[in-house]
């Protein structure tokens, strides 16, 4: 297992300024530069304090047949926003928000690679949406 974390995009910094309620994204790219291990985890996305993440868009490359990916915090739930994702084939999949949760400190969303390796040149695309909470 390893964590990556190449591609992490900041999250906003003045987010104090940003009335509760306006939604916001947070959007992070990687391509793995070589063969990652099966329970690696990419650090995809980071959010600020007070953020509760809404939801998100996975887009992805074909993994291979048996592999999974979980999407969360790797601080806490894991697959708080996904369990699971089919990745044997190229497409994209919906991730559910983690209900009420609002950050109480700032974190990143984890993809963690499940079943087997994540191959060199495989992509995965993260798009998440949040709102800040006072």
């Amino acid at each position: 297992m390893s964590n990556q974390s190449d591609n992490v995009i900041g999250a906003v910094t003045n987010v104090h300024d940003i009335p509760a309620g306006v939604v916001l994204s947070a959007r992070g790219s990687y391509t793995s530069s070589a063969e990652l291990a099966a329970n690696s985890v990419i650090e995809m996305v980071s959010l600020p304090l007070g953020a509760q993440p809404l939801g998100g868009i996975i887009e992805f490359d074909a993994f291979g047949a048996g592999r999974t990916l979980d999407i969360g915090f790797t601080g806490g739930d894991i697959d708080a926003m996904f369990d699971g994702i089919d990745v044997s084939a190229a497409g994209s999949a919906i991730a559910n928000g983690t209900g009420s949760a609002v950050l109480a400190a700032a974190d990143t969303v984890d993809v963690k690679v499940l079943g087997d390796v994540m191959d060199a040149d495989t992509t995965i695309v993260l798009t998440i949406f949040y709102v800040m909470v006072p």
